[in-house]
């Protein structure tokens, strides 16, 4: 747990029966607890669904009903209003299983569903986006393999019907691996791969007008990265760890301070800092990062 005021980490003591080591996971924030499905935890995926209560520090097991999704990793689960979570895509066990399936799990009844869903169903993927933004849940990059993915994909949870959507302008372009926030109606993109290309690029799409904007950074340039988290805290969006271009993990912490917008219309992240070092799992020892400022 990071302690944004003070920039300290600590390690969070906890009761009760916990999810054990996985990675490729989700978790989710609701009110005072995270929800965390699924994953591998490195010998086979799971469809194991465990809550840690924020207040208490106790990992509970609930019972749930219904039927739910098959074991996965790298998939996206996203809180939908305050009382429903989604579970979209990811990759299944087995070779190249890639998936494009929805599950609902109702926080009230704890019941698993799968909604029939209509339109323009996305393809099969893992490693994508899923931001809610009102009643649409939105759905961006993602690879299945043997390509990466870069339109975007709109599921209206009012109807359950996809949509894709048609956006103006420049796009970020094909990638996964990538963190997405929204911060009202405009979604942003951090960083990710894409054919070869590793990226810490910062991409808007305002979806009241379908048109993507590329930000402009200054202060710190951070290096490349992939499957990196993100967080919006106040005004500000928090990115934390990721692998490089080497695949070697990152610990860094970057806070990236949106700006103004220009009077040409793009935005601007006024800043960029860096905090933490690189971990160097070959030589097992830290190496300084951009900044030496660490936050371990």
């Amino acid at each position: 747990m990071l302690n944004l005021d003070t920039m300290v980490w600590n390690t969070l003591a906890t009761t009760g029966q916990g999810p054990g080591p996985r990675d490729s996971h989700s978790a989710v924030l609701v009110g005072r607890q995270m929800i965390v499905f699924g994953g591998t935890n490195g010998s086979k995926k799971v469809n194991d669904l465990h809550i840690l209560d924020l207040g208490t520090k106790e990992w509970i097991n609930p019972e749930c009903k219904g039927t739910p999704p098959s074991p996965r990793e790298s998939h996206t689960a996203t809180l939908i209003g305050d009382d429903r979570i989604m579970v979209f895509g990811g990759s299944g066990e087995g070779e190249a299983n890639y998936l494009n399936d929805l599950h609902v799990l109702d926080l009230k009844s704890m019941r698993w569903t799968s909604p029939e869903v209509k339109g323009n169903i996305p393809a099969p993927r893992d490693s994508h986006s899923a931001v809610q933004i009102g009643n649409k849940l939105f759905v961006y990059g993602g690879d299945r393999g043997d390509r990466y993915h870069g339109d975007v994909d709109v599921l209206d949870t009012d109807t359950w019907t996809w949509t894709k959507l048609a956006v103006q302008g420049s796009s970020p372009g094909v990638r996964a691996g990538h963190a997405s926030v929204n911060i009202g109606t405009k979604l942003y993109v951090i960083g990710g791969v894409g054919e070869k290309h590793y990226y810490i690029d910062v991409w808007v799409l305002d979806v009241s007008t379908c048109s993507w904007t590329q930000l402009d950074v200054s202060g710190q340039q951070p290096q490349g990265r992939f499957s990196h988290t993100a967080v919006v805290t106040d005004s500000d969006i928090v990115i934390y760890g990721g692998c490089r271009e080497d695949e070697r993990p990152l610990n860094q912490l970057l806070v990236l301070q949106p700006g103004a917008e220009h009077p040409n219309g793009r935005h601007n992240i006024s800043m960029c800092k860096i905090f933490g070092q690189h971990w160097n799992q070959e030589k097992r020892r830290f190496l300084p990062g951009a900044e030496d400022i660490s936050v371990m």
